[in-house]
């Protein structure tokens, strides 16, 4: 019998490829309330100033870009090289419901929180 596997062929390609990219993607912005769209054009954007508010206001390409890099980061800080997909989608719709929630908090912060949600 073949196992089905935790890991979508297609989310595991995407996460590699922005987890490459993230490198370009995080020392330095010169954005100026231009939000995430504007942020990307520039050759380099620190992922960590990153607003709720800027991934609300994203084109929705960017939007998905952007909470792939996130997932991909978190990941990597964690140094995990396996995830669950169904997990991480819910993550996600945690993460959009917090961002509506509060908008000015970090992105990054957020979505950390909703991963790793703190037991009761």
């Amino acid at each position: 019998m073949i196992k089905k596997p935790k890991l979508r062929y297609g989310l595991l390609m995407a996460l590699a490829t922005f987890s490459l990219g993230f490198i370009s993607l995080v020392v330095a912005q010169d954005a100026d309330d231009q939000g995430i769209d504007g942020m990307l054009d520039n050759e380099i954007t620190n992922i960590g100033s990153v607003t709720c508010r800027d991934v609300l206001l994203a084109s929705g390409d960017t939007r998905e870009s952007v909470i792939l890099v996130l997932h991909a980061y978190l990941l990597g800080e964690e140094k995990k090289l396996e995830f669950e997909t169904d997990y991480l989608a819910e993550a996600t719709d945690r993460f959009l419901d917090a961002c509506i929630a509060k908008p000015d908090t970090r992105a990054l912060a957020t979505l950390r929180e909703q991963v790793n949600p703190k037991k009761d």
